[in-house]
């Protein structure tokens, strides 16, 4: 059994998933760990099996390890983002 295995069912053993709050749970938990895979055959392998468990479509859960992904912009990251911009658009000011 690979580590994969083992979480895959340590995970769906404690999660209930004909409750949704549950299947969120169980999603929120093994996502982020497939989506490291870099094999790309196994990580597919994985993505199916939580598509079978969770009776929705492979490209559900596709999009929603594309989700994870993506940077995520917390508040400070998008100051910091404005200020490089202000300090862009003076620079051409100050030298001119």
């Amino acid at each position: 059994m690979t580590i994969y295995d083992y979480l895959f069912a340590k995970t769906l053993a404690e999660n209930d998933l004909a409750n949704s709050c549950w299947k969120n749970n169980f999603v929120d938990l093994l996502l982020p760990i497939i989506a490291t895979i870099k094999n790309e055959i196994i990580k597919e392998h994985y993505i199916k099996k939580i598509s079978n468990e969770l009776e929705t479509s492979y490209e559900s859960v596709v999009r929603e390890m594309e989700k994870l992904q993506q940077p995520r912009i917390t508040p400070a990251i998008k100051e910091q983002e404005k200020q490089k911009r202000t300090k862009r658009n003076c620079r051409g000011y100050l030298w001119h």
